[in-house]
């Protein structure tokens, strides 16, 4: 039986395509995506969507776009009322391109307004946030930056502590 389970095993890996050519073959891919990959993202062709943080507008990572650059994720955030209250280990950067109003961070408000950025800390015990737009009915746009192969390495973990009132359920 021993005898058995070696050689199926033996075949499986004989059957495996190989590691190194793999590896050479995403490099060569991503080096043609540094080449010619899209440099140029144009606002009219990522739409807002209603996700459980609120409305997005997602132009890296969350769906591949076939840019130059990887591991990165950028999104536009609307903030009508409030976003969703989440929590995951930090580390992001917020620009502010309009509006006026305040995020929670660990329970502690910062008041923002327009070309202000907001630091998300990196903390091992996790850092919980949530924003909020002091005049509904005015814009309060952000942009968040957020280098995504970073976040695995530090074993990211994104719990969703309520959804956002303007969030749509499909």
């Amino acid at each position: 039986m021993v005898m058995d389970e070696y050689e199926d095993r033996r075949q499986r890996l004989a059957t495996m395509a190989d590691p190194y050519a793999n590896e050479l073959q995403q490099s060569g891919e991503q080096r043609e995506r540094d080449l010619h990959g899209q440099v140029l993202i144009k606002h009219a062709e990522v739409p807002f969507e209603s996700f459980r943080q609120g409305h997005l507008a997602h132009y890296m990572g969350a769906y591949d776009t076939g840019t130059a650059l990887r591991d990165r994720f950028f999104f536009r955030h609307d903030i009508r009322n409030q976003s969703g209250r989440h929590t995951h280990q930090g580390g992001l950067v917020i620009f502010v391109m309009e509006g006026n109003g305040y995020s929670t961070v660990n329970g502690v408000a910062v008041d923002w307004k327009k070309y202000d950025v907001i630091l998300l800390p990196m903390i091992p015990e996790l850092c919980e946030h949530q924003h909020f737009n002091k005049e509904p009915g005015k814009p309060a746009v952000w942009c968040a930056f957020i280098y995504e192969a970073l976040s695995h390495e530090y074993a990211n973990d994104v719990k969703q502590n309520t959804d956002s009132p303007d969030f749509t359920k499909p």
